[in-house]
Protein backbone atom coordinates (compact mmCIF):
# COMPACT_ATOMS: atom_id res chain seq x y z
CA UNK A 1 0.00 0.00 0.00
CA UNK A 2 0.88 3.73 0.31
CA UNK A 3 2.53 5.13 3.43
CA UNK A 4 2.12 9.18 4.65
CA UNK A 5 5.05 10.84 4.75
CA UNK A 6 3.77 14.16 5.39
CA UNK A 7 0.66 15.88 6.59
CA UNK A 8 -0.38 19.53 7.10
CA UNK A 9 -2.97 19.83 9.59
CA UNK A 10 -5.18 22.69 9.99
CA UNK A 11 -6.96 24.35 13.50
CA UNK A 12 -10.36 23.70 13.23
CA UNK A 13 -11.69 21.85 15.63
CA UNK A 14 -13.64 19.11 13.62
CA UNK A 15 -11.06 17.29 10.70
CA UNK A 16 -9.79 14.53 9.40
CA UNK A 17 -5.93 13.58 9.66
CA UNK A 18 -3.90 11.03 7.93
CA UNK A 19 -1.00 10.89 10.49
CA UNK A 20 2.58 10.43 8.75
CA UNK A 21 3.71 6.74 8.73
CA UNK A 22 0.28 5.72 8.15
CA UNK A 23 0.14 3.00 5.68
CA UNK A 24 -3.29 2.87 3.43
CA UNK A 25 -4.12 0.58 0.69
CA UNK A 26 -3.53 0.90 -3.12
CA UNK A 27 -7.18 -0.16 -3.94
CA UNK A 28 -9.00 1.88 -1.73
CA UNK A 29 -7.73 5.52 -1.57
CA UNK A 30 -7.36 8.15 -3.72
CA UNK A 31 -3.47 8.20 -3.33
CA UNK A 32 -3.61 4.43 -4.08
CA UNK A 33 -5.37 4.83 -7.31
CA UNK A 34 -3.68 7.74 -8.57
CA UNK A 35 -0.40 5.47 -7.78
CA UNK A 36 -1.97 2.64 -9.38
CA UNK A 37 -2.70 4.41 -12.32
CA UNK A 38 0.78 5.74 -13.10
CA UNK A 39 2.45 2.00 -13.51
CA UNK A 40 2.57 0.26 -16.50
CA UNK A 41 -1.51 -1.51 -17.48
CA UNK A 42 0.57 -4.94 -17.22
CA UNK A 43 1.83 -4.71 -14.00
CA UNK A 44 -1.09 -2.85 -12.76
CA UNK A 45 -2.70 -5.71 -13.77
CA UNK A 46 -0.94 -7.63 -11.81
CA UNK A 47 -1.22 -6.00 -8.70
CA UNK A 48 -5.31 -6.23 -9.35
CA UNK A 49 -5.28 -9.52 -9.83
CA UNK A 50 -2.51 -10.57 -6.74
CA UNK A 51 -2.57 -9.54 -3.74
CA UNK A 52 -5.27 -6.04 -4.06
CA UNK A 53 -7.46 -8.89 -6.15
CA UNK A 54 -7.40 -11.55 -3.06
CA UNK A 55 -8.76 -8.71 -0.79
CA UNK A 56 -11.79 -7.47 -3.17
CA UNK A 57 -12.64 -11.69 -3.94
CA UNK A 58 -15.37 -11.39 -2.35
CA UNK A 59 -17.54 -8.78 -4.34
CA UNK A 60 -15.39 -9.01 -8.17
CA UNK A 61 -17.65 -6.25 -9.62
CA UNK A 62 -15.02 -3.99 -7.07
CA UNK A 63 -12.24 -5.03 -9.42
CA UNK A 64 -14.44 -3.68 -12.84
CA UNK A 65 -15.37 -0.71 -10.34
CA UNK A 66 -11.29 0.02 -9.86
CA UNK A 67 -10.62 -0.52 -13.20
CA UNK A 68 -13.04 2.39 -14.30
CA UNK A 69 -11.13 4.67 -12.03
CA UNK A 70 -7.77 4.00 -12.82
CA UNK A 71 -9.13 4.56 -16.47
CA UNK A 72 -10.62 8.12 -15.20
CA UNK A 73 -7.43 8.95 -13.41
CA UNK A 74 -5.09 7.90 -16.34
CA UNK A 75 -7.62 10.87 -18.62
CA UNK A 76 -8.24 12.98 -16.25
CA UNK A 77 -5.13 13.29 -13.85
CA UNK A 78 -6.65 13.51 -10.96
CA UNK A 79 -9.21 10.85 -9.00
CA UNK A 80 -11.84 12.29 -5.97
CA UNK A 81 -12.85 9.99 -3.27
CA UNK A 82 -16.06 10.21 -1.44
CA UNK A 83 -16.08 7.83 2.19
CA UNK A 84 -14.33 5.19 0.25
CA UNK A 85 -11.69 4.64 2.55
CA UNK A 86 -12.80 6.73 5.97
CA UNK A 87 -16.48 7.27 6.61
CA UNK A 88 -17.06 10.85 6.17
CA UNK A 89 -14.35 11.89 4.11
CA UNK A 90 -14.44 13.53 0.69
CA UNK A 91 -10.82 14.07 -1.13
CA UNK A 92 -9.05 14.75 -4.41
CA UNK A 93 -5.89 13.36 -5.16
CA UNK A 94 -3.15 14.80 -7.92
CA UNK A 95 0.50 13.36 -8.94
CA UNK A 96 4.13 14.49 -8.51
CA UNK A 97 6.03 13.45 -11.42
CA UNK A 98 9.70 13.59 -11.09
CA UNK A 99 12.10 14.84 -13.62
CA UNK A 100 11.48 11.96 -15.90
CA UNK A 101 7.90 11.73 -15.98
CA UNK A 102 7.69 8.94 -13.32
CA UNK A 103 5.21 9.09 -10.45
CA UNK A 104 6.69 10.66 -7.46
CA UNK A 105 4.22 11.09 -5.03
CA UNK A 106 0.27 12.61 -4.56
CA UNK A 107 -0.48 15.60 -3.23
CA UNK A 108 -3.89 15.51 -2.12
CA UNK A 109 -6.28 17.58 0.04
CA UNK A 110 -9.14 16.20 1.92
CA UNK A 111 -12.06 17.22 4.73
CA UNK A 112 -15.42 16.04 6.25
CA UNK A 113 -18.11 15.77 4.59
CA UNK A 114 -20.21 17.81 7.23
CA UNK A 115 -18.06 20.94 5.38
CA UNK A 116 -16.75 19.16 1.96
CA UNK A 117 -18.63 17.65 -1.23
CA UNK A 118 -17.22 16.24 -4.10
CA UNK A 119 -17.89 18.94 -5.78
CA UNK A 120 -15.80 21.07 -3.57
CA UNK A 121 -13.07 18.18 -3.72
CA UNK A 122 -12.91 18.93 -7.32
CA UNK A 123 -12.84 22.95 -7.18
CA UNK A 124 -9.74 22.34 -5.30
CA UNK A 125 -7.94 21.18 -8.28
CA UNK A 126 -6.89 24.45 -9.69
CA UNK A 127 -4.82 24.77 -6.44
CA UNK A 128 -3.30 21.01 -6.19
CA UNK A 129 -2.01 21.29 -9.64
CA UNK A 130 -0.08 24.58 -9.30
CA UNK A 131 1.15 23.03 -6.35
CA UNK A 132 2.98 20.06 -7.57
CA UNK A 133 4.71 22.82 -9.54
CA UNK A 134 6.23 24.22 -6.69
CA UNK A 135 7.54 20.85 -5.48
CA UNK A 136 8.82 19.92 -9.00
CA UNK A 137 10.84 22.89 -9.13
CA UNK A 138 11.66 22.56 -5.37
CA UNK A 139 12.59 18.90 -5.42
CA UNK A 140 14.12 18.64 -9.04
CA UNK A 141 14.48 22.04 -10.71
CA UNK A 142 11.79 21.72 -13.14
Amino acid sequence: GMICVDSVGIKWPFRIMTSVGTHVPFHRTDCGKRSLASISKQSCKQMIEGSIGGSLKPDPTNVKALKADLRSIRRNGFILDCEEFYNGMVAIAAPVMDGDGSYFAALRCHGPVQRSSLVDAEALKSMLFPAFKKILASLFGI
